[in-house]
């Protein structure tokens, strides 16, 4: 519930790492930061390096992906999110009010640190391990954290990465990435010297889902940038329609909830 409470936007992540960084040494753990600004919390194991013990990273991401609904007021730079509880065919389940709730990868975070807590109190033994407990940077723009790590930060033979879709599998794999930015031409003109008939008209797609771009890809949920691209597109088939703006979607790895675009049109079209 406290890292709610904490803005943690990518690259904008010094909170909750100053957080991690003062409950692990409250415990008595040491840590460690490096050049990129990911950290490492040092659990040892209680035989010593020297004595066989297995060296283990756990790691998750501290930032996450800051969307919002456009009528939402909320600064992501300060502002704690506004959870709720909704259910869903019987099952509750934990939200926020119309921003994101970084679940990814809030819950990985929440691991770490229940993991960190038990191992104190002495309810979880993990005798013959070194575990670290790695927190990266800026994984939800471009990996930074991941990519940029110092060779020498996690000691590990073994990494279990915790920014996963599923509790209760396990996933050998990798995943990569590739960012394209494309360009179009733009032809302006005023609308007078077309047609004095011409007339405005806004059209909206707004209450979708919204989703990761990722991880919900593949669940068949609406993208306001396309579905108002497809009327655009039928209707300057069909009419002449000139562009006059396009606004939707704030982040390349959300999903667009909300959509807007104004375009004019001939009146007496829309007389028909």
């Amino acid at each position: 519930y406290q890292i709610t409470k904490i803005p943690r936007c990518s690259a904008h992540e010094d909170q909750m790492r100053e957080y991690i960084k003062k409950e692990s040494e409250k415990l008595g753990f040491q840590t460690e930061v490096d050049q990129i600004k990911n950290i490492v919390v040092r659990i040892p194991s209680k035989i010593g390096s020297n004595s066989g013990s297995l060296g283990v990273v756990l790691q998750s991401h501290m930032d996450m992906v800051c969307e919002k609904n456009e009528d939402v007021i909320h600064d992501f730079s300060k502002d704690p999110l506004k959870l709720k509880i909704i259910e869903i065919e019987g099952e509750r389940w934990l939200t926020a009010e119309g921003t994101t709730l970084g679940a990814d990868n809030g819950v990985g975070i929440a691991y770490q640190l229940a993991i960190m807590k038990k191992i104190h109190d002495g309810s979880l033994n993990f005798d013959s391990i070194d575990l670290d407990l790695l927190f990266t940077v800026d994984e939800e723009r471009a990996l930074t954290g991941a990519s940029q790590i110092s060779k020498d930060l996690i000691k590990g033979k073994y990494l279990l990465n915790l920014d996963s879709e599923e509790d209760d599998r396990f996933t050998i794999g990798c995943a990569g990435g590739r960012t394209f930015t494309v360009k179009i031409k733009r032809e302006k003109t005023k609308t007078n010297s077309i047609d004095v008939n011409l007339t405005p008209i806004k059209i909206s797609v707004t209450g979708l889902v919204g989703g990761h771009s990722g991880g919900d890809i593949h669940k068949g949920r609406g993208n306001a940038l396309k579905i108002v691209a497809q009327i655009l597109w039928k209707l300057n088939k069909k009419y002449k329609v000139y562009l006059n703006s396009l606004k939707g979607g704030n982040l390349s790895n959300a999903i667009p909830r909300e959509c807007r675009a104004i375009i004019f049109i001939n009146k007496m079209i829309l007389q028909k």
